[in-house]
């Protein structure tokens, strides 16, 4: 029974090892300029793709998580991602917790058709810059155009009534 078990655990830590972030170099991350991501395959392992995720805790009650490239080739030891301008908005809500902890960092999924290959592998943790804090969205201002065509119909239904 150990000796399973001790055979089981080791086949699995070998193939979470397959795989290991390498870059981006540094701590902090500039999300105004595009970003290589580099990783390489340590172990022989029967993934041949995965999805590349970014990935963040800003706080203890949420998590983010958005995939930015979908099969990519494990053999290409590298991925250039250009964050979009929705990316940086919505990271902009959390400025504060992304510029000053390193909480944000990388994520690779292994899948082998529908079923999950391996253990999720991560990047180191980064800090970011070239987030611009954003306000939480209350909603659209009423346009003062909307305003008077509004209380122009409700003005017309007080006469016709």
């Amino acid at each position: 029974m150990f000796t399973k078990t001790a055979c089981s655990l080791l086949v699995l830590a070998s193939a979470a090892q397959g795989f290991k972030f390498t870059g981006p170099e540094g701590d902090s991350l500039d999300v105004t300029k595009n970003i290589t991501i580099t990783w390489k395959q340590e172990n022989k392992t029967t993934e041949k793709e995965f999805g590349l995720f970014w990935y963040t805790k800003p706080d203890d009650l949420l998590t983010l998580s958005f995939e930015i490239g979908y099969k990519i080739n494990i053999s290409d030891e590298e991925y250039v991602w250009s964050p979009s301008d929705n990316t940086r908005k919505e990271l902009g809500k959390y400025k504060d917790a992304l510029t000053k902890n390193k909480i944000f960092r990388f994520q690779a999924e292994f899948y082998d058709g529908d079923k999950k290959a391996q253990d999720d592998v991560f990047s180191s943790n980064y800090t970011l810059t070239g987030v611009e804090e954003v306000e939480a969205n209350a909603g659209s201002e009423v346009m003062p155009t909307w305003g008077l065509v509004a209380g122009g119909l409700a003005a017309a239904g007080l006469v016709m009534a």
